[in-house]
């Protein structure tokens, strides 16, 4: 029974030296964002078969003490174009705006500290909802934290854990958890270019599923994004390396 204890105790440490990452942390006081402008080609990947979607133009700006970042999505086949956006404080990432414009939905939310308003229009069911929150939680926005990831100080070993704000709809909204669970080196092609790259797993509560983002070891440019859906693996891949 000794035994078993000490070893509930070492997993117990082990289990907590995630470090916890939050909005206004002094790792990103000192980074200073470039402005950037590529593409992601999106895929469906399932068993051996690879089928491209479509395509995604990201945009990052960093002025005024903000920073901005718009993502246009093009699907194949569908006239009307997705475009997500998020604004932040360029110091300190902590969220200021966050939009979202497709088929389904337009969404509008503005962040002042722990209060969160806005509005959703449901085009499918033709509502429209007011968005009104207030959280204690110190949050990234679910628009901007995917690329969090490139600007964390990555090596091999680093783990982590954030909350995010998302809001899916008047039923489904509020604080969720990530978390960066193992992060190792390996390389990729792209194009006919080996990039030696950081495998990042993370998991997040808003699919309740892991995936796995490729970031550059020299450039911290993300190459490659592998998100499980019950379809397949959703794969975004950097163009024009």
């Amino acid at each position: 029974m000794k035994q078993v204890g000490i070893f509930l105790f070492l997993f117990g440490i082990q289990t907590t030296q995630a470090q916890t990452v939050s909005p206004g942390d002094k790792m990103f006081s000192r980074l200073s964002v470039k402005p950037d402008t590529y593409t992601m080609k999106l895929f469906m990947v399932k068993d051996t078969q690879q089928r491209e979607l479509g395509e995604s133009l990201v945009t990052i700006e960093n002025k005024e003490g903000k920073l901005f970042i718009i993502q246009d999505i093009k699907i194949k086949g569908m006239p009307a174009r997705w475009i997500d956006s998020a604004v932040t404080e360029a110091g300190t990432f902590k969220p200021l705006y966050h939009s979202s414009n497709n088929m389904q939905r337009d969404m509008v939310i503005r962040f002042s500290g722990n209060y969160i308003s806005g509005h959703y229009n449901d085009k499918i069911k033709k509502t429209t909802s007011l968005i009104s929150d207030t959280i204690e939680a110190n949050y990234f926005d679910s628009n901007f934290y995917p690329f969090l990831v490139a600007w964390l100080p990555l090596k091999e070993g680093f783990t982590s854990k954030f909350t995010i704000y998302d809001y899916s709809g008047p039923q489904k909204h509020g604080p969720l958890g990530a978390s960066i669970d193992a992060v190792r080196k390996t390389t990729i092609t792209i194009e006919g270019k080996m990039i030696e790259v950081f495998e990042v797993t993370l998991f997040n509560e808003i699919s309740n599923s892991s995936g796995k983002y490729y970031v550059g070891v020299k450039d911290n440019k993300i190459y490659q994004i592998d998100s499980v859906t019950p379809r397949g693996t959703m794969r975004m891949v950097r163009g024009k390396v």
